[in-house]
């Protein structure tokens, strides 16, 4: 498994992406629906779609740190980085079966 971390640093950032971005679509209906039925305020309606995007964010900078690193720094192996890709496969393939389910069902 350690093959992962000698991948070029392009297609580890774009992982890290990848990995935002689906909890960003997984997460978005969630906030969505129970803001609409709890708290919706015309002067708020930017809030959803903020704290669904500051999900998404909030894995990939931790991606970015575990998986990518810095500038000349070339990530290790570690357990945190095997936990991060474990939950990164799971939120990926999760939401690929709800779309394609999604998709089936039209």
């Amino acid at each position: 498994m350690g093959w992962v971390v000698e991948l070029p640093r392009f297609a580890r950032i774009v992982i890290c992406a990848l990995f935002g971005l689906m909890l960003t679509a997984l997460v978005s209906p969630l906030v969505d629906s129970v803001y609409l039925n709890n708290f919706y305020s015309p002067e708020t309606a930017m809030l959803p779609a903020l704290l669904s995007s500051a999900a998404g964010v909030v894995v990939y900078v931790i991606g970015w740190r575990v998986f990518v690193g810095f500038a000349g720094e070339r990530p290790r192996f570690t357990r945190a980085l095997y936990i991060y890709l474990a939950i990164g496969v799971f939120i990926t393939v999760f939401a690929l079966t709800l779309f394609i389910f999604g998709l089936t069902r039209r």
